[in-house]
């Protein structure tokens, strides 16, 4: 077999340059493609980690809470996270556009007989419930996908309650330009490497580093939320800063 290496260099940058040129509200049809290894190589690339930075988020949900909004949820780990440590809990929408990794959620709900998890496609820019109808909203690793970010932040603001809770896990790039070189380097190696392993979708997560290398500042972020209504905005850091746990009340 002769293999034509220009054109494989070729066809993999057609193919990067096609999934960056695809509308953002598009982007869920690639999270269907890597569902089934998405968590194995979020504990790969996050070195296990990213349990203890979702089990940090879910403690600023109120013990008091009975209602979670979980946006962007994947496989459900953050909305699985919340069943487990919130019992007052009853009633939690794990909300999402790939329908793929949703059902990967309901599985692993099944597995561990959690029964308060109801699994719901919809997009972030048209939630389809009423306003004040959640105590908290939670999202993780998912705003990054956000087609019009300002819209998504006023539509989570409308449907929590008077001194609701948004919760925000999300990647971010580190203040200090050594240390941000250096998670440029991990993020276009090491991610991307273990995306090609375990996936065949290099190219998928080649633009989940991009896309953390050019989103908004913690900064940015604070001043989107405030905009939109939130009174009081914190933020506090993981992983040599590279991930940001942002927590603001309405």
């Amino acid at each position: 077999m002769v293999f034509n290496e220009p054109m494989i260099v070729q066809n993999l940058a057609f193919r990067y340059i096609k999934l960056m040129t695809i509308s953002k509200n598009k982007r869920w049809l690639m999270f269907n493609q890597i569902a089934k290894t998405y968590d194995l190589i979020n504990r790969l690339i996050t070195f296990g980690r990213d349990i203890q930075w979702r089990n940090q988020m879910v403690a600023y949900v109120p013990d008091s809470a009975v209602a979670l909004l979980d946006i962007a949820s994947g496989t459900m780990d953050v909305a699985i996270t919340a069943a487990k440590h919130k019992p007052n809990l009853n009633h939690i929408i794990a909300l999402d556009m790939a329908e793929n990794m949703l059902d990967i959620g309901l599985r692993k709900c099944d597995e561990k007989n959690i029964t308060n998890i109801q699994k719901k496609v919809a997009d972030i820019h048209q939630l389809p419930y009423s306003n004040q109808e959640f105590d908290a909203a939670t999202v993780s690793f998912g705003i990054r996908n956000f087609e019009n970010l300002d819209q998504a932040f006023t539509e989570t603001h409308r449907v929590l309650k008077p001194n609701g809770v948004f919760v925000i896990l999300e990647s971010c790039q580190p203040a200090n330009g050594i240390i941000r070189f250096l998670n440029g380097v991990f993020l276009n190696t090491w991610v991307r490497l273990i995306g090609i392993l375990f996936s065949g979708h290099g190219d998928s997560y080649g633009y989940l580093a991009k896309s953390i290398q050019t989103f908004h500042t913690p900064d940015d972020l604070k001043r989107k939320l405030t905009k939109v209504g939130f009174t009081h905005v914190e933020c506090r850091f993981f992983m040599f800063q590279s991930v940001q746990l942002i927590y603001a009340i309405k």
